[in-house]
């Protein structure tokens, strides 16, 4: 009895994994769209009466989406998020078999959190009007230039250089340690590129035909900060 409930067990199993492969790309996409609304409408079930109760979770992917989760709901929150990821699995290896391919999109990080007609809310630079971005961008830059002061810069190589944008059109080189606090500096430099996308389009600064002089040559250390070298073409 116990041998044959297995084998009919792994039977059903199998059957369902190559159910799963015969599903298309088209089908899982309509599935996480569900699950994701889903996960919406259960994040803002939550009134928002202080903001900082809400922790913001990223779903990563081709493009990073943010969540704001009340603990009051976390449970729920992390079957449903679970879920999610395990279709959009699917849907990833659908579109692969199916030829589909993604360009990664550019990651647009949140700049804060608030609380707006009673539900809890991401602001990010896409809404910030042309006052409020030129506002932003010092404190921004201030952070980011202060971010590895701590630092010792001791080996170049467990350095990299990032690319911030600068509001006419070319970038500035800044250092960007490989390991040590990266995934906060990288959210920093992002948000900072997306305020400068942001101010552009406001001020309709096109970048199509712009040349940029500077080119990155390498990083040394001088006085244990990471300094890089421009070769100015």
């Amino acid at each position: 009895m116990k041998k044959t409930f297995f084998l009919l067990f792994v039977t059903l199993f199998l059957m369902s994994c190559e159910s799963d492969k015969d599903n298309s790309y088209e089908y899982w996409s309509r599935l996480v769209s569900a699950k994701h609304s889903e996960i919406t409408a259960l994040a803002l079930s939550v009134p928002c009466q202080d903001v900082e109760e809400f922790e913001i979770i990223p779903l990563q992917g081709v493009f990073t989406d943010y969540f704001l989760v009340h603990p009051s709901i976390k449970t729920a929150f992390d079957k449903l998020f679970a879920e999610l990821e395990e279709l959009r699995s699917k849907m990833y290896e659908a579109a692969s078999r199916e030829g589909i391919y993604f360009d990664f999109l550019v990651r647009n990080p949140p700049l804060r959190k608030v609380c707006h007609d009673g539900k809890a809310k991401l602001v990010f630079a896409q809404d910030l009007s042309l006052e409020e971005i030129n506002e932003e961008l010092p404190v921004r830059y201030e952070e980011i230039k202060n971010f590895y002061n701590d630092i010792i810069c001791t080996d170049p190589n467990d350095w990299t250089v990032f690319r911030l944008h600068l509001a006419e059109c070319c970038f500035e080189p800044v250092p960007l340690h490989k390991t040590i606090r990266m995934p906060e500096a990288l959210q920093k430099l992002e948000l900072y590129n997306r305020l400068i996308e942001r101010k552009r389009q406001l001020e309709n600064t096109t970048c199509y035909q712009t040349t940029c002089e500077n080119k990155v040559k390498n990083i040394t250390c001088i006085n244990g900060k990471p300094v890089i070298e421009i070769a100015v073409q």
